[in-house]
């Protein structure tokens, strides 16, 4: 019997590393462009606003909200 091993990938929400192999929130899009979520959360809040999320500008917003809230609270840069 052969163990899959995680394909880890993150969640395009909220950065965090989420297994494909476990992940219980997955998105499949028109287009067969498959997204996995941390939570259900994550998923809702991408189907309400998914096209910030899929276009190359909104990710580059999405991030740039992301670093700036990490460094009001003093976490760690995005890379």
């Amino acid at each position: 019997l052969l163990k899959k091993e995680a394909l880890m990938v993150r969640d395009p929400v909220c950065n965090a590393l989420v297994d494909e192999l476990t992940s219980m929130f997955m998105l499949r899009l028109e287009h067969h462009e498959v997204y996995y979520f941390c939570s259900k959360a994550c998923l809702e809040r991408f189907e309400v606003n998914e096209q910030i999320y899929c276009d190359r500008s909104g990710k580059d917003w999405v991030k740039r909200r992301i670093e700036r809230f990490l460094r009001k609270g003093g976490g760690a840069s995005l890379n």
